[in-house]
């Protein structure tokens, strides 16, 4: 478990470094390597600005989109949305610090 922190750290720290603007997360369900986000955006081209983004990290990988579906908040149209990907675990990161 000590070993792992660093890792999850810098996971959640990529996550943030891929949101675009105008996406919101609700949800972030971690099962071993596997990481499924849950969230709403204000189009679905914002969804596949974050998908693309994801493909780009170094420790994220394979953005496969489950769910998206479009709802009405108070007047403005919004993109729900479920999707899973997998952390990669690269020598270094995008800095060039290595893996702990």
């Amino acid at each position: 478990l000590q070993a792992s922190r660093p890792l999850i750290v810098r996971i959640f720290d990529e996550i943030v470094n891929t949101l675009p603007e105008g996406v919101y997360l609700t949800a972030v369900t971690q099962t071993g390597d596997s990481l499924q986000i849950t969230g709403v955006a204000e189009s679905n081209a914002r969804v596949s600005s974050l998908m693309r983004n994801i493909e780009k990290s170094a420790w994220l990988t394979t953005p496969k989109l489950q769910i998206i579906e479009s709802a009405d908040n108070s007047g403005r149209r919004i993109a729900r949305f479920t999707l899973t990907l997998k952390q990669a675990s690269p020598q270094s990161g995008k800095d060039g610090e290595p893996m702990s």
